[in-house]
């Protein structure tokens, strides 16, 4: 055997590819259980892990705080969703309680890595958002 060169057949070989069908499946099941909406040209997704709302563009990414309390049960419910978002890109549009920031702050404050991945190349601000108190306690049926 060649010095440097992983046989197919030892336990190191198999435990790599182990985990890179275990690393393909977490990615892929953590798709479907994101909820994703398209709002406006941006892609709109949660991370409830880091507790942020995203708006990603292809030039551009918008954080928005989302305290579980409030955002759990929002994500829940499409409608509800799609108006928050719908919300935020008006406030997106008109420049209101939108703070540009770099994807280091961002990093170090909400430790997202679905941010890590949509937003690493992009310019970076947060939005100052709180949903209406009614999408806050609506429950997806």
């Amino acid at each position: 055997m060649k010095t440097g060169v992983v046989s197919t057949s030892t336990p190191l070989y198999s435990t790599m590819l182990k985990l890179l069908v275990l690393s393909t499946v977490a990615i892929a099941l953590g798709q479907l259980w994101l909820p994703e909406e398209r709002v406006s040209g941006y892609r709109v997704e949660y991370d409830d892990f880091a507790n942020v709302v995203l708006l990603v563009s292809d030039k551009e990414c918008y954080l928005v705080e989302a305290p579980d309390a409030t955002w759990d049960a929002l994500v829940r419910n499409h409608n509800e969703l799609h108006a928050a978002a719908l919300d935020i890109v008006k406030l997106i549009d008109s420049k209101t309680g939108v703070t540009a920031t770099t994807f280091m702050e961002t990093e170090y404050k909400y430790h997202s890595r679905l941010e890590a991945l949509q937003c690493g190349t992009k310019s970076i601000a947060v939005v100052s958002y709180t949903p209406s108190a009614s999408s806050a306690t609506t429950r997806a049926p």
